[in-house]
């Protein structure tokens, strides 16, 4: 065994721990707790969200401990089947371990060797207490550093007010920690923790009250743990492998853009787009006057109207489920995430809503602890309260923009769809006009042989496609084309087309194919925004744009083309000027009220 004198080798976190121990042990008071059964009976209220925020405060612990793996188990008592309840929750870690001074120091409010450290997650020593005795009312805690032996001691919220019913005027303390043995069912627990330093911490919390759990059966809180350590610890568990049992935690990025995250990918569905990350430092003024400086990292994502399955409709869609739950600003610390808030009315952002739609839009506040005070981090590690500064700040470096952006974004999509809806089933108006009145268009002139071979190949070509997708003979696709050409003379569709003109015609045999160009402006601005009455008056100029087109051949034809790029080239920049000056008068009428 190692000197515990020799610090030459120590974990600097277990060098800060015997140097406090130090000048504790002087200290008449040192172990015990505050008097008072209303303060032990509070502690239990403290208001921990859920069963999975409350140990994230141990989970916390381990991290900081150093730990590379942590385990989290379920004890049944002496039944030697599962019982659907668990008996003991379990926290395993192979961190460097505590000595037995503090272990026992550690189980007092307020006993830590972080006290206001700006360099992990705790800063008040509250956590494992709080946490443990949230839904039990005994916690246990053994302990073992690499050059010690394993040693423990217990709180036992129980036997303390007991205690104090039988003399309220004597201080009530943490009990000695003692060398022991690990009960047989820990050690091997312990044993089975991957990595195994031959040091570390367990904490065993034990005569649970059910009713404070927020998942009662087993399975259902072991499910419960996975997901929800998933998304509170997503950035930090490619250093550290967290289970719950023997399933590893994976990481489950409420942004959905996280590479390797759960749902991330949904098949037949689409896949959230990261927008471009934006990182900031921010400076904050002490009440000593000195400056004090911290970076904040800005995540954005959007979800268009194919990421939810079925829609986003029903809590059994994983998906709309957890986007339900973090629609607002979700606010990290140090990697770990705090809350999910919403900025208030009064802040700037009064003509943003966090609506239904906003699901859509994600965005990630990630801040080092050196601006805790700028965001107001409670206690418990679970909730912020963003000063007006940051608000403001944060509105300053483009968040409101960017929100703003994404909704825009939304909106044009939506109008998009709602162009493919409003046409409903069957043929769209124009094409029933335009196979009306496709004799009266007609030329005299013989339509060049050209043309009529052209059409022919295009579709031959559109055949052998459609039976390639469907992996079925040729044979069986070619008469479906044929009766879908022959009974659809005129066919409107809408397609994304890079770089292509607002409108791209089209000849299969004897039907003609208009595909509107939804990456153009005319689209976006004129086509989308445009009543069915007018939105089908814009279908015929361009059928008949298109007939004149396919009928040509040779020089014409090339004319055709020409112009109709330059058309659309022109098309787009006045538009982008309509575009810009729509902007800059919405920004001035913004301004001036």
């Amino acid at each position: 065994m190692k000197n515990q004198n020799d610090t030459q080798f120590l974990h600097p976190e277990l060098k800060k721990q015997r140097q406090l121990v130090q000048e504790i042990q002087s200290r008449e008071d040192a172990y015990n707790i505050v008097i008072a059964d209303a303060f032990l009976r509070g502690m239990k209220d403290l208001g921990y969200k859920s069963t999975a925020r409350a140990i994230d405060e141990l989970i916390d612990n381990s991290i900081q401990a150093g730990a590379s793996n942590i385990r989290i188990c379920f004890g049944f008592g002496d039944s030697k089947t599962k019982s659907e309840h668990p008996s003991e929750i379990i926290i395993l870690d192979n961190g460097h371990g505590m000595d037995p001074e503090m272990i026992r120091y550690c189980l007092n409010w307020g006993g830590t060797h972080r006290a206001n450290d700006r360099s992990g997650f705790g800063r008040y020593g509250y956590g494992l207490k709080s946490a443990a005795v949230s839904f039990g009312n005994r916690v246990q805690v053994y302990s073992k550093p690499e050059d010690g032996v394993w040693s423990t001691t217990y709180l036992d919220i129980d036997e303390l007010l007991e205690d104090f019913k039988k003399d309220s005027s004597k201080a009530i303390s943490i009990p000695q920690s003692k060398e022991v043995k690990l009960p047989t069912h820990i050690e091997e627990l312990f044993s089975k923790l991957p990595n195994n330093k031959k040091s570390g911490t367990i904490v065993v919390i034990s005569k649970i009250d059910r009713d404070r759990l927020t998942k009662k059966k087993h399975e259902t809180l072991r499910q419960f743990l996975l997901e929800e350590i998933g998304i509170t610890y997503r950035h930090l568990l490619g250093n550290v492998k967290i289970q719950v049992e023997a399933t590893e935690v994976l990481p489950l990025d409420p942004l959905f853009i996280m590479p390797g995250a759960l749902h991330n990918k949904i098949e037949n569905y689409s896949t959230a787009q990261a927008r471009p990350e934006h990182e900031f430092i921010f400076t904050r003024k002490t009440i000593g006057g000195d400056q004090v400086k911290g970076k904040i990292k800005i995540r954005y994502s959007f979800m268009d109207h194919d990421f939810y399955p079925d829609g986003g409709r029903g809590d059994s869609n994983p998906r709309a489920t957890i986007r339900k739950k973090y629609n607002g600003i979700v606010i990290c610390r140090a990697k770990r995430q705090l809350d999910v808030v919403i900025p208030p009315v009064d802040s700037g952002w009064k003509d943003f809503s966090f609506s239904t739609n906003a699901r859509h839009f994600g965005v990630e506040v990630d801040f080092e602890p050196t601006l805790d005070e700028e965001f107001n981090v409670s206690t418990s590690k679970q909730g912020v309260s963003v000063s007006d500064v940051m608000w403001a700040k944060l509105h300053e470096e483009g968040v409101y923009a960017e929100l703003k952006a994404m909704l825009k974004l939304w909106n044009e999509e939506t109008k998009k769809r709602s162009i493919e809806k409003d046409d409903g089933p069957g043929k769209k108006e124009s094409e029933q006009i335009m196979e009306k009145a496709a004799p009266l268009l007609d030329s005299t002139t013989p339509v060049p042989v050209e043309v009529i071979k052209e059409a022919q190949t295009n579709l031959q070509k559109k055949i052998e496609e459609e039976a390639s997708q469907r992996r079925i003979d040729v044979k069986q696709v070619e008469q479906i084309v044929y009766e879908e050409t022959k009974s659809n003379p005129f066919k409107i569709q809408h397609e994304n087309l890079r770089g292509a003109a607002f409108y791209e015609p089209e000849q299969y045999g004897s039907q003609i194919v208009v595909t509107v160009n939804k990456n153009h402006r005319f689209y976006t601005m004129l086509y989308g925004e445009a009543t069915k009455d007018v939105r089908t008056g814009l279908e015929l100029f361009m059928f008949v744009m298109a007939k004149a087109e396919l009928g040509s051949a040779g020089e014409v034809r090339l004319f055709y083309e020409a112009q109709r790029n330059v058309w659309s080239a022109h098309l787009n920049s006045v538009l982008g000027q309509m575009e810009l000056r729509h902007s800059l008068r919405g920004i001035e009428n913004e301004t001036s009220g």
